[in-house]
């Protein structure tokens, strides 16, 4: 049996086809994260349907979908419970109904970083571990934990996922959640063109003709030895290893698990930050280990299928 992942990012959307754990056929769209989600819904069908076509596949041969969305979720209820800056009426819509009109199957829903999780706990670095806590940077940071094998939820669906809205800096610029000085605000793709676009010494940089302040841009121009792109690469840097060191101390895991974007620059990304685990955190130094996920692309989708077989 097969089973459709679908990761909802705020810059594109990864969707794919599983089977028993490997990834059969895969694409991606433009997220339009600050439109509509209605749109977004048309175009996960159109996709998913000519990833059949083009994998010779049928629809009978599915089992089920699972969407990895970017809110705080009700998986038991299969409902977006909080509504957030990321497909803004997606509260509104039947997703439920959605799934059983286009292909008659299943869904399940589930916060994205815990499909990532579930994907690198099934599937990846955190094969064989029950207790991990999973991070996720770029264009927004989210979190997610497992404790004794299951993945953390809490009374209202909250538990474990706010890592990136913790509050780093209570001086800090203002979130996009209200708050002020979460992890996300001080260091996340979104924030970047805002917070450093004026940085006293840009001119002096070779960031000043970057169309597109990202981290691809700093971490490569970092690694080249710009004065400006290393000032804000470790400042960032900074900024994670504090939100891990809290999600360490909050959840006790064995192994950090950090995904995302970035993470195609992991040789700049995990050493700072096991360096504050071991010098800062309450445990002896080395006991928890931080490692970049197996899956960086696909993790989300591999989660997200993992989900929808679960739910046969």
């Amino acid at each position: 049996m097969k089973f459709i992942g679908v990761d909802l990012g705020g810059t594109t959307i990864k969707i794919g086809i599983v089977e028993s754990g490997k990834l059969m056929a895969s694409s991606k769209i433009i997220a339009q994260s600050s439109k509509s989600f209605v749109p977004r819904l048309d175009q996960i069908k159109h996709t998913v349907n000519q990833l059949l076509i083009d994998a010779t596949m049928d629809k009978s041969e599915l089992g089920g979908i699972g969407l990895a969305f970017p809110s705080i979720v009700d998986s038991k209820q299969k409902k977006i419970v909080t509504r957030y800056v990321k497909f803004v009426d997606a509260d509104e819509i039947d997703l439920v109904e959605w799934a059983n009109a286009n292909w008659g199957i299943p869904l399940a829903l589930e916060n994205d970083a815990r499909a990532a999780l579930v994907g690198e706990w099934q599937y990846g670095a955190g094969r064989g571990q029950d207790d991990l806590v999973m991070i996720t940077l770029g264009t927004g940071v989210g979190s997610a934990a497992l404790i004794g094998g299951k993945i953390l939820k809490g009374a209202h669906s909250l538990g474990g996922n706010v890592g990136g809205h913790m509050i780093i800096n209570y001086e800090g610029d203002i979130c996009n959640c209200g708050l002020r000085g979460c992890v996300e605000s001080e260091a996340s793709g979104w924030v970047l063109p805002s917070k450093f676009r004026n940085h006293p010494n840009i001119k002096n940089s070779l960031l000043a003709e970057v169309t597109t302040l990202n981290f691809k841009s700093i971490f490569e121009l970092a690694s080249q030895g710009d004065q400006v792109a290393i000032e804000i690469r470790d400042q960032c840097l900074k900024v994670w290893s504090v939100g891990v060191l809290n999600l360490v101390h909050a959840f006790d895991p064995e192994l950090v698990i950090i995904g995302g974007g970035v993470m195609n620059s992991k040789d700049q990304i995990i050493p700072p930050i096991q360096k504050l685990l071991d010098q800062d955190s309450w445990l002896p130094q080395g006991v928890i280990r931080v490692v970049s996920a197996v899956h960086n692309e696909h993790a989300g989708i591999l989660g997200a299928a993992y989900l929808a077989a679960q739910e046969g």
